[in-house]
């Protein structure tokens, strides 16, 4: 997930810290969600995504929270909004 917009940069910048909660029984069903929270310039052509992240259950509990972010190169065509 945190994956997406950042291409190669969050296996190579990426950052992450994540806390579980509790845990999620056998049965449950749990989804990942997250959310951009910031972005921030960081160097020239490059942006870093942060995103609130967590794990939870179909019951609603959260297992799984934290920040992760990647860095995005950014490019002209992505400045133009093309």
């Amino acid at each position: 997930m945190v994956m997406l917009g950042c291409n190669k940069g969050w296996r190579v910048g990426g950052k992450g810290s994540v806390v579980a909660r509790r845990s999620a029984e056998a049965v449950d069903l749990v989804t990942a969600n997250g959310s951009v929270s910031r972005k921030l310039p960081e160097g020239e052509s490059k942006l870093r995504i942060e995103r609130l992240v967590c794990v939870e259950t179909d019951k609603g509990q959260e297992v799984i929270v934290g920040r992760c972010s990647g860095l995005a190169v950014i490019t002209a065509k992505a400045l133009l909004g093309a």
